[in-house]
């Protein structure tokens, strides 16, 4: 990530929002999606600087992370 970041300034991750998970399967599930927490704590304890990106029915399956 830190060099994609010096290449280009701006990284979007995608995530996914987790809303096609079947909450009756084995799958984990949590609100906005396990993989999109989990990238979101990991950003937050390694003090990127990113914004939740929003489709437009206001789902946030991405994560753009700044320079």
């Amino acid at each position: 990530l830190p060099s994609a970041l010096r290449a280009n300034n701006e990284v979007w991750v995608i995530t996914g929002t987790g809303h096609h998970t079947d909450k009756a399967s084995h799958q984990k599930s949590a609100v906005g999606g396990v993989l999109h927490s989990a990238v979101s704590d990991f950003l937050s304890a390694h003090a990127f600087t990113f914004y939740a990106g929003k489709d437009v029915n206001g789902q946030s399956g991405a994560l753009l992370v700044v320079a």
